[in-house]
């Protein structure tokens, strides 16, 4: 079937402080992946239909069904639905991310009606949820019923019995769904599988998807997280003293140790130094978050010509993969790569237009942080392959040095902006 072409619609709040991130995922059609899957009992086939509901896929469908119902007047004596919810936006955020809590929002649709609710006929039972992590990849647009993924009981949770006939909106934020995001961002991303605690006529529940003509009702995940960020910015004093600059680590936060060769240069997260003569040796910035699983450091390699960069094992501290270039002064933690990421003008005093070449058709994150590591601007983008561009609007910023970063299936460009 064929899905909304509709534009990617994401909702993203960024705040960096001691590396804590939040983002609100909330997908629309084209961007969402969810759907109901359905069987009928003996693999029926319906007297309007020429194939069971086993084997069809139902990707568009603007509703998630947790149900086991009858359709004798169709000729079937009963079925099930079960349904799959996948957030794709899960893989932006970093592998070594450390999930510090997640909230999933459901919203009610009028599609169907719920079966437990004041009033309710006696026929009808209780519909509690059972949510599973996915562990199978599966495709939106092929899966059925008898293709469905394979899931875990590991950390499952339950979505409670409804207290509406129609539109009953759930919030869910407990420890099991925190695991499953660290599993998902940790690991693979398979998503969720919703369905009913007891598959046994009458019970039903039903929520919209990312198909829904409503916007307010697509599913909704928000995370919070923190991670180790090494990135930093450095400034030079002036013309007149090209040889002193000022450090400052995006992190604030933890233990900060800056490093050339062998000398320890400072343990704050900005500081300032003159080097005396050129740059040859390893200019290291580590940062340690104590009391978390969170540890990363990068090796930078500074000079008047480009170096090579070497990238540390966090967890050996073995030195062990070039990783291509960083000329003197660049945004360190991912190569610029000026054919890739531009900012037009820069400097600039009101906007920069920004052009970006994708390689593939994605989904991305931009975000601009000033030298202290605040968060300043966030935008999720629908990128299509080749060129890409939009506008950033700075009027009301101070003069100075910003880091404009594009995260891409997990890969990161960023380069430096000047307001002028």
């Amino acid at each position: 079937m064929k899905r909304f072409l509709l534009f990617s619609i994401l909702v993203s709040s960024c705040y960096l402080s001691m590396g804590q991130i939040t983002v609100t995922f909330k997908p629309n059609a084209t961007v969402g992946k969810d759907a109901p899957i359905m069987k009928f009992d003996n693999d029926c086939i319906a007297t309007i239909a020429t194939e069971t509901p086993a084997n069809i896929n139902y990707e568009t469908e603007p509703a998630l069904y947790m149900k086991d119902w009858t359709w004798s007047s169709i000729g079937c004596s009963g079925g099930t639905l079960r349904s799959l919810l996948c957030f794709t936006q899960l893989d932006t955020i970093p592998d070594n991310a450390v999930i510090l809590s997640a909230t999933l929002r459901l919203y009610g649709s009028n599609a169907d009606r719920n079966t437990s609710y004041p009033g309710a006929p006696s026929s009808f039972h209780s519909n509690t949820v059972i949510v599973q992590q996915v562990t199978s990849p599966w495709n939106e647009s092929t899966v059925t019923w008898n293709t469905q993924p394979t899931t875990t009981t590991t950390n499952q949770f339950t979505i409670p019995q409804s207290n509406a006939e129609y539109n009953w909106n759930c919030t869910i934020s407990n420890s099991d769904l925190v695991a499953m995001v660290q599993n998902m961002v940790s690991g693979n991303n398979y998503g969720f599988m919703l369905k009913l605690e007891t598959e046994v006529h009458y019970r039903n529940m039903v929520f919209s998807s990312s198909d829904c003509s409503d916007s307010t009702l697509w599913p909704e995940l928000e995370i919070t997280y923190r991670y180790c960020n090494p990135h930093f910015s450095m400034l030079m004093a002036d013309s007149e003293h090209p040889n002193t600059r000022t450090f400052t680590a995006f992190e604030q936060g933890g233990q900060h140790i800056w490093q050339y060769g062998s000398q320890i240069l400072s343990n704050l997260p900005v500081f300032t130094t003159t080097f005396n003569q050129s740059l040859s040796d390893g200019f290291f910035h580590t940062v340690i978050i104590n009391g978390d699983t969170c540890t990363d450091c990068m090796k930078l390699c500074l000079g008047d010509v480009p170096r090579k960069v070497a990238e540390i094992n966090t967890e050996t501290e073995d030195i062990f993969v070039p990783k291509g270039v960083v000329p003197l002064g660049d945004e360190v933690g991912q190569m610029p790569d000026r054919e890739t990421l531009k900012a037009v003008p820069n400097p600039t005093n009101d906007k920069w237009n920004i052009i970006f070449e994708a390689s593939k058709k994605s989904e991305g994150i931009v975000n601009v942080y000033n030298v202290k590591g605040e968060c300043l601007y966030s935008k999720n983008i629908h990128l299509e392959q080749g060129t890409n561009e939009f506008d950033i609007d700075c009027k009301t910023w101070q003069t100075g040095v910003y880091v404009l970063k594009i995260t891409e299936n997990k890969n990161e460009t960023s380069i430096r902006l000047n307001k002028q």
